[in-house]
């Protein structure tokens, strides 16, 4: 059984008749449209603090940082899923790389990043996460 507030999406139509071959073409051109895996990388640049306006000013800051030392597509910030754990705040920013880009060349601008942020005055406090290929 499936619930749904849009039962007439296609996607329950390719589901219904098990056209599986249809839905997969069709979910796989979306993918390339929106250059979401198997045609790119991501990567999730998670930061992390205890006080939610601080890390709302942080995330702008090392978001204008970040756009200066990449040339990716990057989405962002915004507040995680799951926004608050044990009192942390949580904010996502996600980049998406070519898969013919040299991902330790872009591992190490984003490092560069992180380190000229940190060097900023009261952002030593900010914690990052980084996860590639979170999928």
């Amino acid at each position: 059984m499936i619930q749904t507030q849009n039962p007439d999406n296609e996607i329950f139509k390719h589901v219904i008749d098990a056209d599986y071959k249809t839905l997969y073409e069709q979910l796989l051109a979306e993918r390339k449209q929106f250059f979401y895996p198997p045609w790119s990388r991501m990567m999730k640049i998670s930061l992390q603090h205890k006080d939610d306006k601080m890390l709302d000013a942080a995330t702008k800051e090392f978001m204008l940082i970040l756009n200066k030392h990449v040339s990716l597509k990057v989405s962002g910030p915004e507040y995680a899923l799951i926004p608050r754990v044990k009192n942390v705040f949580r904010k996502e920013i996600i980049i998406k790389m070519p898969l013919n880009k040299d991902l330790p060349l872009h591992k190490q601008q984003i490092a560069t990043a992180i380190s000229e942020f940190k060097s900023m005055s009261g952002h030593s406090n900010i914690s990052f996460i980084i996860d590639i290929d979170m999928y």
